[in-house]
């Protein structure tokens, strides 16, 4: 009897299931208008998704808000210090500082592995709750504006060299990203692409990363005229400085222009840019040999324009340098099999002489970056900015050793190492324990009796001000530094 009472309210309860499903069927499915199988209900379900967040972005804030960092401007300093200690000392995964077998000192005992990566995660620049409204003319770089600003606006109070360079630079990125650009001619060729003015001396004056046609106001000159001059604005007018640009950005009227705010240009351009100048053919050169150059000049405006033949013909403008004077450079003759004098004029000589301040500040900034993965498309950039700024102090550091007279010149590395020691030892508690509990060979051991040495502290270390207080000792000795005191 318990049976049978059991399979009838099974075949009850399936009866009461086929009337209130209807399963789709096969004709609907194909034609993609699948019947909603879900049991019809009475009560509305319109305030179900009440106070749930709509997008992706307002989500992970909900979820990020939850979280309390309790972070300090000298734990954001360490976290700064150890991306220089990685930038120096380089392994093949970011764990290996923290693992057993490859243990790292200076970064592990500073800080822990999960606290470290915590603190990327929840980076940020600026406000989400205070993010603008999504349309075409927003600011694609919003997330890390103020940064850039700051740091733009920094480099614009550096005092100006005479002679000023502006090329492309190439922030390298392997993720995906709508402002990832290509540029064949550079050593990492995807990344996002940054124009930046730099003077002969490595050290940067300016940039702005390229986000589009909406990057620069329209200036009547074309993008690549657009960029000199809106990179070229802080420039002080009137004081001859010279700037000097490959041929994607070079024209005859952005040399006019510029000449019109006082400031003197010179670089490489296309032959379909020269205004069908009378210059003699490539055939004809040829036919020369190797140093020989042709040149006309634009009586209005003092343009000139040169066309010299080396390997191959190259094409020359400037509003301050012509031929002369002629100078002389070493080319190999595969004719004589022998290396020979070639007449060189002076616009050539100005070009290769300062045209290569940009390729060498991103040479500098490639030694010791910070080769940081991350899943947020801007934190490459930050990183990028913080390589900048250390750099650029580099540079400033030499141009006082210089202007003071001396002759010893400190180099980027222990610069580098310097800062990262100073951001994490200076000003901070010296009395902080070891993490994790004492070995079992720590407790047993006993200590030596060999006199314990003591590295020097740097010098941000030493005048900070901070737990720095003179200890009474039993044993009398001497002060490791009183030769610098």
């Amino acid at each position: 009897m318990v049976e049978k009472e059991d399979a009838a309210e099974i075949s009850a309860i399936r009866e009461e299931q086929e009337t209130e499903y209807e399963f789709p069927k096969a004709d609907a499915v194909r034609s993609g208008k699948v019947i909603d199988s879900q049991p019809k209900s009475d009560v509305s379900d319109n305030n179900t998704n009440e106070g749930a967040p709509s997008t992706r972005e307002q989500q992970q804030q909900q979820q990020k808000g939850s979280v309390s960092l309790q972070t300090s401007k000298n734990e954001m300093e360490q976290f700064v210090g150890i991306l220089l200690h990685m930038g120096i000392i380089k392994m093949l995964s970011i764990h290996l500082y923290w693992s057993n077998e490859c243990r790292y000192s200076p970064i592990a005992d500073v800080m822990s592995r999960i606290r470290f990566f915590q603190l990327p995660w929840y980076f940020h620049v600026v406000n989400n709750q205070d993010l603008p409204e999504a349309n075409s003319n927003r600011d694609k770089l919003f997330k890390i504006r103020p940064l850039l600003s700051a740091l733009q606006s920094s480099l614009k109070t550096l005092p100006p060299e005479e002679y000023q360079a502006v090329d492309e630079q190439i922030i390298p990125i392997k993720g995906r990203s709508g402002l990832k650009q290509y540029v064949r001619n550079k050593p990492r060729k995807w990344g996002y692409k940054s124009f930046t003015r730099a003077g002969p001396s490595d050290m940067m004056y300016d940039f702005e990363i390229y986000v589009g046609k909406n990057t620069w106001s329209d200036r009547g000159l074309g993008l690549t005229g657009d960029i000199v001059l809106a990179l070229t604005e802080t420039l002080p007018e009137k004081q001859h400085f010279k700037v000097f640009a490959d041929s994607w950005f070079s024209s005859i009227p952005l040399a006019i222009a510029l000449k019109e705010r006082g400031i003197e240009f010179c670089g490489t351009i296309r032959t379909d840019r020269m205004g069908k100048c009378p210059l003699k053919t490539e055939v004809e050169h040829e036919k020369t040999g190797h140093g020989f150059c042709d040149w006309r000049v634009e009586a209005t405006n003092n343009v000139a324009l040169v066309h010299w033949f080396d390997r191959k013909c190259i094409n020359f403008v400037s509003t301050y340098a012509c031929v002369e004077p002629m100078a002389t450079c070493r080319r190999y003759s595969a004719s004589e099999k022998k290396f020979i004098d070639v007449p060189r004029p002076y616009i050539v000589q100005k070009y290769n002489k300062h045209m290569g301040g940009v390729d060498l500040a991103d040479m500098l900034i490639e030694l010791y970056c910070i080769n940081l993965r991350s899943r947020k498309w801007y934190m490459r950039i930050v990183y990028w900015c913080l390589s900048v700024a250390f750099v650029n102090g580099w540079l400033l550091q030499r141009r006082l050793m210089v202007q003071r007279g001396k002759t010893s010149k400190m180099p980027l590395l222990q610069f580098q190492a310097n800062i990262a020691a100073g951001l994490l030892l200076a000003r901070k508690s010296a009395s902080q324990k070891k993490r994790g509990r004492p070995s079992s060979e720590m407790l047993t051991r006993t200590p030596a009796a060999k006199r314990t040495v003591c590295a020097a502290p740097v010098m941000d270390e030493r005048f900070d001000g901070f737990e720095h207080f003179a200890d009474m000792v039993e044993k009398k000795g001497r002060c490791k530094e009183s030769n610098s005191l």
